[in-house]
């Protein structure tokens, strides 16, 4: 039988045999318990089960299951937004005093928050290179370094990043890689495969497309993911989300999970170009010809 496809592949991810082929949608944030045994036991994490929604919930858990499948991770949590993504994964992996080395090319509000927060608040030594320059890249991990941040397809910018070199790299330095594969969705990359330990989405843009949910998503291997884990108190839950807040809902999950049956259209039209020629312009020229065009 042959390997199925994306769009199979998409569709039936995190499905299982004998379940609803819809995912149901559970608004309860609060779970009813026959006894108070039960509820210890589940307080206790002796047995499995579900307490608050800003914790866990059925819902978000199976299309994490479903993202994390895609991706080829041994696991995934959700959260409020893509920054709060970002942020959950970076401070799990870089300590007080730590040393972060960020490409260049990334998103400009992930910058941010590492420059002006991380590093001033935290003592993180944050080193902005140019992800293109793997030299340069090598001597800010000079030393050692906690982690390496690229982005697989740069937004704005589209730089693509070399992530079996960086990769090698932050093997090298001991250092783990992170990345934002946003833009290119487990249909088009999996970090995972090419030396990453840690892939972060803003599921509100290609997981979800539909311009109607705020969402992120933490992929991982199992090594990463159980220091994830333990960072919160062994709650699953990465960057302390049971503490600072930054849970998915249900409603926004259950988005996500519908727009899986189209992803990918979503990722082919992604990577469709029209017409009968195309070039490579960085991002500088593109706005340069932009404004060449609104004075014409």
């Amino acid at each position: 039988m042959a390997e199925p496809g994306p769009s199979t592949r998409s569709i039936h991810a995190g499905s299982v045999p004998g379940e609803d082929v819809v995912p149901p949608l559970r608004r309860s944030v609060i779970t009813r318990f026959d006894t108070a045994e039960r509820f210890g036991a589940v307080m206790a994490g002796t047995e499995e089960g579900y307490l608050y929604g800003r914790i866990a919930s059925p819902t978000v858990r199976e299309t994490a299951a479903a993202i994390a499948e895609l991706e080829g991770a041994e696991g995934c949590q959700l959260t409020a937004s893509g920054m709060a993504a970002v942020h959950a994964a970076i401070v799990t992996v870089v300590p007080n005093g730590g040393r972060l080395v960020v490409a260049l090319q990334t998103y400009g509000n992930s910058i941010s928050l590492f420059r002006d927060f991380l590093g001033p608040r935290l003592g993180v030594d944050v080193r902005v290179v140019d992800v293109t320059d793997l030299g340069a890249m090598r001597a800010a991990c000079e030393g050692g370094a906690d982690a390496i941040y690229c982005e697989t397809i740069a937004n704005p910018g589209s730089t693509v990043a070399d992530l079996d070199a960086l990769g090698e790299l932050a093997q090298a330095a001991g250092a783990r890689l992170v990345v934002d594969s946003t833009l290119a969705t487990p249909l088009l990359c999996r970090p995972l495969e090419h030396g990453a330990q840690i892939v972060l989405h803003s599921a509100t843009k290609f997981l979800n497309g539909h311009h109607d949910v705020l969402a992120g998503a933490i992929c991982g291997l199992f090594n990463v993911r159980a220091e994830v884990e333990e960072f919160d108190d062994g709650l699953r839950v990465p960057g302390g989300q049971k503490l600072h807040g930054a849970s998915l809902d249900s409603f926004g999950d259950h988005r996500i999970a519908m727009a899986f049956a189209v992803a990918a259209l979503r990722a082919e039209g992604e990577t469709e170009i029209k017409g009968a020629d195309a070039a490579v312009i960085s991002f500088p020229e593109f706005f340069q010809t932009l404004d060449s065009v609104v004075e014409r």
